[in-house]
């Protein structure tokens, strides 16, 4: 799993909406996900977890995590 720090979110909505959030990670397994979860309740972040974008229309950049 790799943590990535301000990741523009415009490919993953379908808005096409350019906000940025503050930590992102693509996770490709259950064990990611995990990892992901306890990474953002370790660090006290706020937590978003994104699926195909298309039911969320971003109006600022997220501080936290994005999944």
């Amino acid at each position: 799993m790799t943590v990535q720090k301000n990741i523009s979110l415009k490919p993953y909505n379908t808005f096409g909406v350019d906000v940025v959030a503050e930590f992102f990670v693509a996770v490709t397994s259950v064990e990611e996900l995990k990892e992901a979860i306890n990474f953002s309740i370790s660090k006290s972040l706020n937590l978003l977890i994104l699926g195909g974008g298309s039911n969320i229309l971003f109006t600022k950049d997220f501080s936290g995590l994005v999944i």
